[in-house]
């Protein structure tokens, strides 16, 4: 997916980074909080760290018990517009289907 699909309001400039952060729990690889990151042209884009420990601030300040999760960072988007998963063996993000399940689960159509 490419940064001009984002639509901005008003005169801001281009996006040149995405960063998506999934804090997951690591039996299931199901999405508990996620943080998106959005930088702009000429800004300096923040370290995948600063994003995680935001991130992790973010889901305590409304509550979660984040400490029992694991962060998975993705520079794509889409996994912040698309349900996803995160895989507990590679820590990759997997898109879901409208039951939840694991696109990668699916058998594939020949």
């Amino acid at each position: 997916m490419n940064h001009e699909d984002i639509v901005t309001a008003g005169a801001a400039p281009p996006l040149s980074r995405v960063t998506v952060i999934a804090l997951y729990g690591e039996d299931d690889g199901r999405i508990g909080h996620l943080h998106q990151v959005y930088s702009f042209a000429g800004s300096t884009a923040s370290s995948d760290e600063v994003a995680v420990a935001t991130a992790r601030w973010n889901a305590r300040r409304v509550g979660h018990d984040e400490a029992r999760w694991r962060a998975a960072i993705s520079h794509d988007p889409e996994h912040g517009r698309r349900a996803c998963s995160v895989d507990v063996t590679t820590g990759a993000f997997t898109f879901r289907d409208d039951n939840g399940e694991s696109a990668r689960d699916r058998p594939r159509e020949t």
